[in-house]
């Protein structure tokens, strides 16, 4: 009973701790500039600068390269909060990985920039949670296992692509978490419902 309560604990302090870092405006990931500690920003863009003309990734030579990672969520989005701790864990899994986050019902900048990169990417920004990555939308989030999941074998095959070709990334299409069954409720697809 000890070890589940404390289990449970660890994953509540960690949760905090991650909402904590994203309401300050504070990247995910190692190594980002952060801005100054001491003034949380309450723009999230404030914080980064995000190289539009080449927003996918960093080619830094000799088989190096960053892959940017952007995470978009509301306060207000259930799904958004599930979706923190896989965000943490790939940013810490991924040393080439430079993770973004950006809350977008507070900040028009930030709403402004989801929809630039969304649109981007060949789709548009009209639900949360939304990851942008590779020139690539998903939208959504229904599982550690299951986006969780599709989100690091999508990065992991982006990043080899690019150190395996060197080819610059072109936008692809627009991708979402798959359907959500629901016991008594059925198949519900992601795209055709509103989140709060």
């Amino acid at each position: 009973m000890t070890g589940s309560r404390s289990s449970a604990v660890r994953r509540a302090t960690l949760r905090l701790l991650v909402a904590a870092l994203l309401v300050l405006g504070i990247p995910l990931g190692a190594g980002q500039a952060a801005g100054d500690p001491e003034q949380p920003a309450t723009d999230a863009q404030a914080t980064v600068e995000i190289d539009l003309a080449a927003p996918w990734a960093v080619d830094h030579g000799d088989g190096e390269v960053t892959v940017n990672f952007y995470f978009f969520w509301s306060e207000t989005c259930p799904h958004c909060g599930e979706a923190w701790p896989t965000v943490v864990e790939l940013a810490e899994a991924f040393p080439w990985l430079t993770a973004y986050q950006f809350e977008v019902s507070r900040s028009p900048t930030n709403a402004a920039l989801y929809e630039t990169l969304a649109t981007r990417a060949g789709g548009a920004a009209n639900a949360v949670p939304g990851f942008i990555f590779c020139g690539d939308l998903l939208v959504g989030f229904d599982s550690p296992e299951t986006t969780g999941a599709m989100l690091r074998e999508s990065l992991v095959a982006c990043r080899d692509r690019l150190v395996a070709t060197g080819d610059p990334i072109e936008a692809s299409h627009e991708t979402t978490a798959p359907e959500v069954v629901l016991p008594l409720v059925g198949r519900l697809d992601p795209r055709a419902l509103s989140l709060p």
